[in-house]
């Protein structure tokens, strides 16, 4: 592996069967060095509603085809993938008054997923819905 600005992959493939040897041509393949993303920011809405949202944005990460959302409950550690976006933000509206989750992001380069962020930023549901962190670490939306 070249560990140069352009990293990439080069192989051949050597096998032996019954006393011959069979050599392939060299494959090269260049590999995108794909950026783990910052945890999102959240905001926590809808709280004079009978239906809350979480709106979980992100600043855009260049060369990336898609964002992944992760989405983990906060009480079951249970964590699923909500979306693939191309865009710089997700609403995700199905969260109820109560809910507890945790956001984290990977980026998607053809079909290279980098591992998800290891940042996560955190959303409760309550009435009035608020954020988990204080003021200043996110936005507290209507």
């Amino acid at each position: 592996m070249n560990t140069g600005s352009n990293t990439g992959l080069e192989w051949k493939v050597v096998a032996l069967w019954e006393g011959l040897e069979f050599v392939s041509g060299v494959r090269s393949v260049t590999v995108a060095q794909v950026a783990s993303p910052a945890a999102p920011v959240v905001t926590v809405g809808g709280r004079d509603t009978a239906e809350p949202w979480v709106d979980v944005s992100w600043p855009a990460v260049p060369g990336t085809d898609s964002i992944i959302i992760y989405r983990k409950n906060v009480l079951t550690d249970a964590v699923e993938e909500l979306a693939r976006v191309s865009g710089t933000n997700y609403r995700d509206s199905a969260v109820s008054y109560g809910d507890s989750f945790a956001y984290s992001l990977a980026t998607v380069v053809g079909a290279t997923v980098s591992p998800a962020g290891t940042g996560e930023s955190r959303a409760f549901c309550r009435r009035p819905c608020t954020n988990a962190k204080p003021p200043g670490s996110l936005k507290d939306g209507g």
